[in-house]
This record gives C-alpha cells, sequence and structure tokens, in this order.
C-alpha cells in the first residue's frame, strides 16, 4: 500500500510546525485555502463582535426561522478554541487530497448538504430536548464550528483512500479509521467543555456524509454497470478511468477482430 504523508523526523518545534503549515497552505486548494480562511475569521469576528455576530451567523434554534441560513454559515462560527486547533489543520489535510480527487463543485457540494442535514438535525435535537426538559434556554443556545465538515471530510477519506495510510510521528495510520479516530476526539473535547453540541456535530456529520455518499453510488451504479468490467468500486478517480480503459480496449480489440 502506498504511503501518502511524510513521517516527521524531529520533534515538534515552532520552526518547524511553522514551517510545515506553511506548506500545507501553499499546496492547498482554492476552496480549501477558503474553508480554513473562514473558519479562522469566523472564530475570530465572534470573539470580537460577541453575541452579535453569533445571534446573526451561529445556529441559534430558536431563531433559524427565519433566519435559514444560519444552517449553512455556522459551520464557519467556530466557538471552541480547541475544536479550531483541530479543525483547521484537518481542513488543510482532507483538503489537499479530496479537492483534487473530487473538484471543487463536488467538494463544496458535498459540505452544503452535510452542513444543512447537521444543523437542520441539530435543531430537532434542541427542539426534542426542550420538550423534555422544559427548559427554554436550549433554544436559544449558540451552536457553530467546523466540527461536522470535519467529521463528513473524513468519511470523504475512508471513502477514498481507506486502504492506504499515511504516518505521523512513526505512527501508522490507515485512512479508514480516520472517522472513528475523529469522533472520538471530538468526544473527549466535548466532555472535556461540557458542549453536548460538539458531539451532536461530529456524529451527525459523519452520519449524513455516509448518507450523501451511499447515495451518490447508488446514482453512479447504473452507468458503471454498464461499462465492460463493472465489478469496479465506486467513489475513485483511479477505477473510473481502468473501467473506462478497459472499455476503450474492447471497442478496439473488437474492430480489429470485424477488419480481420
Amino acid at each position: 500500500m502506498a504511503d501518502i504523508g511524510a513521517t516527521l523526523q524531529d520533534g515538534p518545534t515552532l520552526q518547524s510546525v511553522s514551517r510545515a503549515a506553511r506548506g500545507a497552505v501553499a499546496k492547498a486548494g482554492v476552496l480549501t485555502k477558503a474553508l480554513a480562511g473562514l473558519t479562522v475569521a469566523g472564530f475570530f469576528l465572534q470573539l470580537a463582535a460577541g453575541d452579535a455576530f453569533r445571534r446573526q451567523f451561529a445556529l441559534v434554534p430558536a431563531k433559524v426561522i427565519p433566519k435559514f441560513w444560519m444552517l449553512e454559515t455556522a459551520a464557519f462560527v467556530e466557538l471552541n478554541p480547541a475544536q479550531l486547533v483541530l479543525n483547521v489543520p484537518l481542513i488543510l489535510f482532507a483538503g489537499n487530497l479530496l479537492e483534487p480527487l473530487w473538484g471543487i463543485k463536488d467538494l463544496a457540494q458535498f459540505l452544503a448538504v452535510v452542513n444543512g442535514v447537521t444543523f437542520a438535525l441539530i435543531v430537532a435535537s434542541y427542539i426534542f430536548a426542550f420538550i423534555f426538559a422544559r427548559t427554554v434556554t436550549l433554544l436559544y443556545a449558540q451552536v457553530g464550528g467546523f466540527t461536522a465538515s470535519a467529521a463528513a471530510l473524513m468519511v470523504g477519506l475512508k471513502q477514498e483512500l481507506g486502504d492506504e495510510a499515511f504516518e505521523f510521528k512513526g505512527v501508522r495510520l490507515r485512512f479508514k479509521f480516520l472517522p472513528l479516530v475523529y469522533f472520538a476526539v471530538a468526544s473527549v473535547v466535548a466532555l472535556i467543555f461540557e458542549e453536548g453540541s460538539v458531539f451532536l456535530m461530529a456524529f451527525y456529520g459523519a452520519l449524513s456524509a455516509w448518507l450523501y455518499m451511499l447515495r451518490k453510488r447508488g446514482e453512479k451504479a447504473p452507468a458503471l454497470r454498464e461499462l465492460p468490467g463493472a465489478g469496479v468500486q465506486f467513489f475513485t478517480g483511479s477505477n473510473v478511468m481502468t473501467a473506462s480503459a478497459d472499455a476503450s480496449a474492447s471497442g478496439a480489440s473488437g474492430t480489429g477482430a470485424r477488419g480481420g
């Protein structure tokens, strides 16, 4: 299996971390840079402007109607510094791998759907909690962060590169384990900071990403089955290219046989 990523041989220093960060940003695609930039900007804007900003762009269950844009903008209002430190490097890491594979349009659509579904489910969860607990503050809780999208990106990496691995500090980890690792880390953060929304975002983000990709797989299956050698897997560019090559080779051999 091919290893993706590099092993850091030396201990982490401010210089090495800064150099690695600059390198990751430099090679990032347009969408990946935009996502990382918006997440960082949203964190500092909510600190600077406070409730005036959060009441407009973070998710507030009682205010979603008529402020439907909250279902998308909440992803970029990072409220927890620990999640910011975790999510921004993950955006660069996952974006640098998925943006070239999927393209800007498909990746943006994937994240937009995941965010919309995730934050809608969180609104429903808070409403149900209010019904049972009769605590009005639940309806006015402020929820935000890139956690749902980060969990979804981990699912995307698992789907695309599940059998491959990367190394970090001598530890070899397969991509297929990334969703579970991220969910565990997000759960720890939720427990430490007593923020149940972090747990919900990670859970619903991974779930909605899995359902989205399952649907896409179903949509692509009929087209791929029409190709010779239709036993290919879905969602991998190399497999689709292989199937197309098989189809071309089959057509060429058929033409040669008729010519003979």
